[in-house]
């Protein structure tokens, strides 16, 4: 899922859902996980204080 305010201001959050024989040894079921990740950002260049945006 991605969030964009005003073209200044970002978020992204995903998320997977992995398996591999490695995880919990060998217990049953447990060879699954979740697992998120997410991300901001702030187009510094955009805001009206920096100056002069041409030069960027």
């Amino acid at each position: 899922m991605k969030y964009d305010y005003d073209n200044k201001y970002l978020a992204e959050f995903t998320g997977r859902y992995d398996g591999s024989y490695k995880f919990a040894g060998n217990v049953s079921g447990k060879r699954w996980g979740f697992f998120p990740s997410g991300s901001v950002a702030w187009r510094i260049s955009k805001e009206s204080f920096i100056g002069r945006p041409d030069l960027y």
